[in-house]
């Protein structure tokens, strides 16, 4: 969708973390419209940027390291469903899968409890 020209002069004083806010507010109110439009100009700001860029346009701290997001797969289950997105998310479920297997395994081994395989 692009923008017109009165549509980007309204955004040019508003900063990225202040979009990021309108979308929220405008999402909740349930105003498609303006959603398509914030969303719109979103994309063209951090189109082209890699993660660090991205962090940087939305005034956000460093992207998020694989020991941090492994700690919000255990604490959040339904991420896993991002697994479909990006190899990097199927790489690290997998590794949480394993740790976690592993760490079982050792449990149980403390406890005395027989599992086979």
């Amino acid at each position: 969708m692009a923008l017109s020209d009165l549509d980007q002069a309204l955004f040019t004083e508003v900063s990225t973390k202040q979009l990021a806010g309108l979308i929220m507010a405008a999402q909740f109110l349930d105003i498609r419209a303006l959603v398509e439009t914030v969303c719109a100009e979103l994309a063209r700001r951090v189109s082209g940027k890699d993660e660090a860029g991205i962090c940087a346009e939305m005034d956000h701290p460093a992207p998020i390291t694989d020991a941090e997001y492994k700690r919000a797969l255990r604490e959040h289950p339904w991420l896993r469903d991002g697994a479909e997105i990006t190899p990097k998310i199927a790489e690290l479920v997998e590794a949480v899968d394993a740790e976690d297997a592993a760490a079982q395994k050792l449990q149980d081994e403390r406890t005395g409890v027989c599992v086979e395989g």
